[in-house]
């Protein structure tokens, strides 16, 4: 039993793709979808949803931007803000995430106590 992991992205699609594999992280993910800034991430995040079946109350949606907490509050999924990306950790606990991580090695146990 695991997680199934999929990036939403503003970046594109190839892009990400190969920063993945060139840092043999592809095994890792089941699905990348790039460019969420033309659909905005709350409809991409409930399109992947409804895509792979996942149910609201099963799905985490990890973040470093305000914009991603808002997308998972919108798609009605758990968040977890993660304060060494591009926002800090101010910013984002004010808007109210789930879990609020500010290490790496920490994000495991944050989403793991979601589904406790």
């Amino acid at each position: 039993d695991g997680y199934t992991l999929c990036i939403i992205s503003s970046n594109a699609t190839p892009s990400i793709e190969k920063f993945l594999d060139r840092h043999h992280l592809s095994k890792y993910f089941d699905g990348v979808q790039g460019f969420a800034g033309l659909l905005g991430k709350p409809k991409l995040l409930r399109a992947l949803m409804k895509q792979r079946g996942f149910k609201p109350e099963e799905t985490v949606y990890v973040g470093d931007e305000p914009r991603d907490v808002d997308a998972a509050k919108k798609a009605k999924v758990h968040s977890v803000a993660v304060s060494w990306g591009f926002s800090g950790e101010k910013v984002l606990a004010d808007h109210e995430p789930t879990f609020l991580v500010s290490e790496p090695k920490r994000l495991a146990a944050a989403i793991n106590e979601i589904f406790v």
